[in-house]
């Protein structure tokens, strides 16, 4: 461990972007690791379990779980990672019951929502960036 690392006990509460999260011990089971994708380093990892509903980011359990719009934007940007996603196909994917006709504030605002939970800083994005004008990559 470097020293600018600090392990957090389970069940520990703090603020992070404005929000309380408390973060919690989760070794998933084998059938769970088998439906999980996961991106990036271990420092960096973000995984993304789709039966669960479930995100870990850094091996930590994200809690409370994402809202369901907001797990269905990341569950696009996280199948379709490395690419540009448009704010169309987010769109048609996060909100069918309207199909597809949503403003681009909503959309933003999901991101910034989604942002706050899997980003260190969701000022200075590493993950999910904005690709102005088309719409948005998980990296």
């Amino acid at each position: 461990m470097s020293e600018t690392e600090h392990p957090l006990p389970d069940g520990a509460t703090l603020g992070l972007a404005g929000d309380l999260v408390e973060f919690r011990l989760y070794l998933p089971s084998p059938e769970t690791q088998s439906r999980t994708a996961t991106l990036g380093g271990r420092d960096q990892e973000l995984r993304v379990d789709e039966a669960s509903r479930q995100v870990w980011v850094g091996g930590v359990l994200v809690s409370p779980p994402l809202a369901p719009k907001a797990f269905a934007v990341l569950s696009v940007l996280f199948a379709r990672r490395g690419e540009v996603v448009t704010k169309d196909d987010l769109a048609l994917a996060a909100w069918p019951e309207r199909e597809g006709i949503i403003g681009n504030q909503e959309i933003e605002q999901c991101v910034r929502r989604i942002r706050r939970r899997i980003e260190a800083d969701p000022y200075e994005p590493v993950r999910l960036m904005t690709r102005k004008g088309i719409g948005y990559q998980l990296l």
